[in-house]
């Protein structure tokens, strides 16, 4: 009985031995879970699972719908830029436009100044309201009698005027000095119409835009001479409504301009002997004006000084 129990208690040891070595073995041909993981190529690229796809997914949709955004943001800022570069043009435009107003603005204060007349009070945009010129009486000639100098002499608008004694009995051109000894003479200079038309009625005047001072002109203008409706170019074939007076500047004043201006007539002048007119501070431009003297076709100047 020992024997066959000896046998039986080897027979079992060897076969735990027998056990124990087979897993041995396994162990060392396959590796330790760790070298299986080092070792498996796969196992660097592990798949995420399914709440990390969607937050991936979720990811895509966002960086999807922010490059929509930064490409309708481009579209936008060229359309913005667009806009941006018109209306700088547009800008320029209008301010160019309201420099003009402004402009025109300041022309007809001077205009007014210079005619003696109140200033026209300007609208918002800088216009002139329109209530000083009626409808029939919108054109007339015009001049900035105080800015008379040569460049107003151009050669369409010459006329030719002889003081007796004076350049050897030449025509005076614009801005000569002519000395008070020439003007002893009551009788008015030989004034030859070059540029006008023989079949044309003209207004021919004399002025000082200078009076009582070139400093202070607070008279202008000195009327000298008027003649209306001159015919068939003879100074002397026309209605003189105020006699002609030689310049005779203040002492000591400075030196005085004296123009001479022809104007052209819409019409003859009719009873032109009941035109009054003063001497001092005559509106060369509303005489014109109420006269309807739709051009100016001559001009000429000279100056003179009581020293």
């Amino acid at each position: 009985m020992k024997t066959l129990a000896d046998l039986q208690s080897n027979i079992f040891t060897v076969a735990f031995l027998l056990f124990c070595a087979s897993n041995l073995i396994a162990n060392t041909s396959a590796g330790s879970p760790q070298q299986q993981e080092d070792d498996d190529p796969l196992s660097h690229h592990i798949m995420p699972e399914p709440t990390e796809k969607r937050q991936l997914f979720d990811v895509g949709k966002r960086q999807a719908i922010n490059a929509g955004k930064w490409q309708s943001i481009d579209a936008e800022k060229r359309q913005i830029s667009g806009i941006l570069k018109r209306q700088t043009i547009n800008a320029g435009k209008l301010q160019m436009i309201v420099v003009h107003k402004h402009q025109i603005s300041d022309a007809i204060k001077r205009q007014s100044i210079d005619a003696g007349k109140p200033v026209p009070e300007m609208d918002p945009s800088g216009n002139a309201a329109d209530t000083s010129i009626g409808a029939d009486d919108t054109d007339y000639a015009y001049i900035d009698i105080g800015a008379m100098d040569v460049s107003f002499c151009t050669g369409d608008k010459r006329i030719d005027v002889t003081y007796k004694g004076f350049n050897e009995d030449k025509s005076v051109r614009c801005d000569d000095d002519v000395p008070m000894s020439v003007f002893t003479d009551a009788k008015p200079p030989k004034v030859l119409l070059s540029m006008a038309n023989f079949n044309r009625l003209y207004t021919l005047m004399l002025v000082d835009p200078d009076a009582p001072s070139p400093k202070a002109p607070t008279m202008r203008c000195w009327l000298h001479w008027l003649v209306i409706n001159v015919v068939e170019n003879d100074v002397n074939k026309g209605e003189e409504i105020v006699p002609y007076n030689p310049p005779t500047p203040p002492q000591g004043s400075g030196k005085h301009r004296y123009v001479f201006l022809l104007y052209k007539q819409a019409k003859r002048i009719a009873d032109g002997g009941s035109i009054r007119v003063s001497r001092g501070k005559f509106d060369v431009n509303l005489f014109a004006q109420k006269q309807q003297l739709d051009n100016i076709t001559g001009i000429n100047y000279i100056k003179t000084e009581n020293e």
